[in-house]
């Protein structure tokens, strides 16, 4: 059994106070057969309202709404998962170098795994 750890960190500075609009979060991992989620963890600092649902595809969405303005949005999430599965990891498109820059680039037009 293969675990891992996700960890998402985003961080927005404003040049002012600004009033924040509802923001889809898209961070949890889709949970299957092979894929179990252990823990989960979400923190957005100002406070926000979380809406969850699943979306056609039956992944988890948030929505966060805010009331307080803000100069700064911070949204950490951590994840961890056991893969139950003795195929290639589920997770190969982060194990690649390709993909530890911004913006991630596919080795050709039509591909973006690591062996095509």
């Amino acid at each position: 059994m293969r675990r891992f750890k996700i960890l998402h960190r985003t961080y927005y500075n404003f040049s002012g106070t600004v009033q924040l609009e509802p923001h889809v979060l898209r961070l949890r991992p889709k949970e299957g057969h092979e894929l179990r989620i252990e823990s989960s963890s979400l923190d957005i600092t100002p406070a926000a309202t979380l809406r969850w649902h699943s979306d056609v595809e039956d992944n988890s969405v948030a929505i966060a709404t805010f009331d307080t303005p803000t100069r700064q949005l911070v949204i950490e999430s951590e994840s961890s998962s056991s893969n139950s599965t003795k195929r290639p990891s589920i997770f190969w498109w982060t194990l690649t170098q390709q993909t530890t820059r911004l913006p991630m680039r596919p080795k050709t037009a039509s591909c973006w795994r690591p062996t095509c």
